[in-house]
């Protein structure tokens, strides 16, 4: 299994705090990963 996304600091607990830049950054990736999925070309 594999996770990946934003800098947590304690998980599951009422002091949870996601970094905003890391962020950011995961969310610019993540559209950078689905901006180069190739089309699929359908077959006529």
């Amino acid at each position: 299994m594999i996770s990946f996304g934003p800098t947590i600091e304690d998980a599951n607990s009422p002091n949870e705090r996601a970094s905003i830049s890391s962020a950011q950054k995961y969310w610019k990736f993540v559209l950078e990963i689905l901006q180069n999925i190739p089309v699929k070309k359908i077959r006529e």
